[in-house]
């Protein structure tokens, strides 16, 4: 007949080999991928340890650490193939970085690891992204809602604004043909993380916000000043030097938009509150919109002081200068909300 003592530590011996096994699967699925870190590991388990054999207790927790370096081996076998699927970009590769992204997928998707998690969500928001440049919209935009699907409702802040940026991206991408997806986009961002007061959170948004009256600017002068007027309102004091930037962007933005409206006056103050304002900011891009400023505002006053036998320059060269001057906006807007 066994003994109390004889049943606890045949128990203790059946937890171990339990745990032991759950690392070796561990071992065995960061083996998969490549990584040569886990040799160490697997030698390891597969080496009878006297004392955890003797020790019931001491074989749990030496099979936890090697389960616990497993799962470490694991993750940086994620974030080296999101790695590769970077670099190949950069070289080029565009289609074998879409490959090498939706491998990571494949492999990692179902981890619950939250390091891993970010990294497969980062992977498919580049494979959205690369998916979008090569003219497969459809199928960028499956995959844009798939990280929404999966990820939204992560309280992770890198996965949250991950997500964030996915609808910011899939906006720009059918708001090429429809703007009220664009549209129907930024709203969503708004309404999901409208009180994240991350840094970066923070910055997406006005980055939003800014190029939502950019297209609007197209059918409604009057809707575009209003969305200005709101980027002005929610983060004007805010002290962030890319938050700055985009404040200056939404008054300059709203005094191009006068042209429309004719409000000379309404516009040299606005275009004077900017250099007010940012004349000695330290961030370059806040400089910059601080120039186009001051020309136009040294523009402006040329216009004002013309003598009245001078006919004015053709509406069409103007209108062609800020046309150039949103798509220019536009085009770094996109890009900057693509980069993770």
């Amino acid at each position: 007949m066994k003994t109390g003592l004889t049943q606890e530590t045949e128990h203790g011996r059946a937890d171990w080999r339990r745990l032991r096994r759950l690392a070796a699967l561990s071992c065995l699925a960061a083996a998969m991928t490549g990584c040569t870190t886990v040799s160490n590991l697997w030698a390891r388990l597969t080496t009878d340890c006297a004392d955890c054999a003797a020790a019931p207790e001491a074989g749990a927790q030496c099979t936890e650490q090697i389960a616990a370096q497993a799962r470490e081996a694991r993750t940086q076998a994620a974030a080296t193939l999101y790695e590769v699927g970077f670099a190949l970009n950069r070289q080029g590769e565009a289609g074998a970085a879409i490959a090498t992204y939706g491998e990571l997928d494949r492999r990692f998707g179902e981890d619950d690891s939250p390091a891993i998690r970010e990294q497969v969500a980062r992977a498919l928001l580049h494979r959205s992204v690369l998916l979008g440049k090569e003219g497969k919209t459809s199928a960028a935009v499956a995959v844009q809602d798939d990280i929404v699907g999966r990820f939204g409702d992560d309280e992770a802040p890198a996965v949250r604004l991950i997500v964030a940026m996915t609808l910011a991206s899939k906006g720009a991408l059918q708001g090429r043909k429809n703007l009220q997806a664009e549209l129907a986009a930024c709203e969503e961002i708004e309404r999901r993380f409208g009180e994240d007061d991350a840094p970066a959170m923070r910055e997406l948004r006005a980055r939003v916000l800014v190029r939502k009256a950019e297209r609007l600017r197209r059918g409604s002068a009057a809707k575009a000043i209003a969305a200005y007027e709101e980027v002005i309102e929610r983060f004007g004091e805010d002290d962030l030097p890319a938050l700055r930037t985009q404040v200056a962007r939404a008054l300059f933005g709203k005094a191009d938009a006068m042209r429309k409206r004719e409000d000379a006056p309404a516009r040299a103050a606005a275009l004077e509150q900017i250099v007010a304002r940012y004349g000695q900011d330290a961030e370059p891009a806040t400089r910059a919109v601080v120039k186009q400023a001051a020309r136009a505002r040294a523009a402006l006053g040329k216009v004002k002081a013309r003598p009245s036998g001078k006919k004015p320059p053709p509406p069409a060269a103007s209108r062609k200068v800020a046309h150039t001057h949103t798509n220019m906006n536009t085009i770094s807007s996109r890009a900057r909300l693509a980069m993770a």
